[in-house]
């Protein structure tokens, strides 16, 4: 099986663009279990993010804030 992983540069800023520069947004559904390792390594962009969690408990690690999510739960996440 073959895992995605985010790809960063040295600053950990994610390489890829959510949407242009006109409409700044994109969705995705994914699921967890198909990261690297079950996870997503810390990074950070210029776009705005939404976590929503579908199914089951996450654990977000924020800035120094430890969150956990339970199913039905999100978190909005600023840009940087």
């Amino acid at each position: 099986m073959d895992y995605y992983k985010i790809t960063t540069d040295e600053t950990l800023r994610e390489t890829v663009r959510h949407g242009d520069s006109s409409y700044p947004f994109a969705y995705y559904q994914e699921d967890i279990w198909q990261f690297d390792f079950h996870r997503v390594d810390w990074h950070w962009h210029y776009e705005l993010e939404f976590v929503y969690v579908a199914q089951g408990t996450a654990i977000c690690l924020v800035g120094t804030d430890r969150i956990e999510l339970k199913e039905g739960c999100g978190i909005f996440i600023n840009s940087g």
